[in-house]
């Protein structure tokens, strides 16, 4: 199926970012309208910081359908939106604006995106699991929210701003009192080879005990920082102190389909799962709530560079 012309009746969709030329929204977007029969168009905007509030607005006037926004505008987005969701608020972000006639609606569509990825391409059944989380901001919060409202029984979130993972928490734990949610300060991953016997036990060995043990126990751990990226760069854990029954899960994602965080973790036994299916359903999330269509992700997923299954 090929789309139809643009005319003056096209509506306007689009992700705003800085930089934004290496994101892959517009190619899922494009395979979702497309696939949809729409007369939509979907385009990425390269606005800096000090012109966002600006150039919102004037997307606003010109009568723009819907916009996800991406690295740094997304707390900037919460700010100027007339209404939010409840995700939105908790999650401190907004990644997609609804331009309605009463005005700008935002809504965090990570939340969902992390939660069916998990459940569709991996099987995984958050009731009463445990979770251990690396990272505490805008991706991790967005996470943490998805996990403990889709019914995680235990959330570890270990951050190296430890203030944050402990702000994190107790948001978290005020709205599922029934949650077991504690916070961990993120000890350096020092390898097997750096930790001998002789180093006296420190304030750093206890923090890295205290990792280990959730590690130990842990149903599902979840990575949304950018250790562990690329070879050589370091690790949000060692590869040795994850369960083997784990599921681990890095929401980077690479042409590989993989990171070093997650190649270490394949060798360890572990379960793993990159992002890229993160990136897919958000975007589906938001296609929804612009369009009101169901968006078929088969065409999405079939979009992205050397084309992906959709599981």
């Amino acid at each position: 199926m090929s789309r139809e012309p643009i005319t003056a009746k096209t509506r306007l969709l689009g992700v705003a970012g800085w930089p934004v030329e290496h994101s892959l929204s517009p190619r899922i977007h494009n395979a979702a309208i497309e696939a949809a029969g729409l007369d939509c168009v979907y385009l990425a905007f390269a606005v800096p910081p000090d012109l966002f509030e600006e150039a919102v607005r004037g997307f606003a006037a010109v009568g723009m359908a819907g916009l996800n926004c991406t690295v740094p505008h997304k707390q900037a987005a919460l700010a100027l939106c007339d209404a939010a969701s409840d995700e939105a608020r908790m999650v401190g972000a907004v990644n997609t604006i609804h331009f309605r006639r009463e005005g700008l609606y935002g809504t965090n569509t990570d939340v969902e995106g992390f939660v069916e990825t998990i459940r569709q391409d991996a099987g995984f059944d958050f009731s009463e699991a445990s979770v251990v989380q690396f990272g505490a901001g805008g991706a991790g919060r967005g996470m943490a929210l998805g996990a403990v409202k889709a019914g995680a029984r235990r959330l570890t979130i270990v951050n190296r701003t430890f203030g944050k993972a402990v702000a994190l928490a107790d948001e978290l734990g005020g709205l599922y009192p029934k949650a077991d949610i504690a916070a961990l300060p993120a000890p350096r991953c020092k390898s097997k080879a750096e930790a001998t016997e002789s180093e006296p036990e420190g304030e750093e060995d206890r923090e890295a005990e205290a990792v280990r043990k959730a590690l130990a126990v842990a149903d599902l751990v979840t990575n949304s920082t950018s250790l562990g990226l690329a070879e050589g760069d370091p690790m949000p854990c060692r590869a040795e102190d994850l369960a083997p029954r784990s599921l681990v899960f890095d929401a980077a994602y690479t042409a590989r389909r993989s990171t070093a965080w997650l190649r270490a973790a394949c060798g360890r036994g572990c379960r793993t799962l990159d992002g890229l299916g993160m990136l897919v359903r958000q975007g589906a999330a938001s296609f929804r709530i612009w369009t009101g269509v169901e968006p078929d992700l088969e065409a999405m997923f079939a979009a992205l560079p050397g084309g992906v299954d959709s599981g």
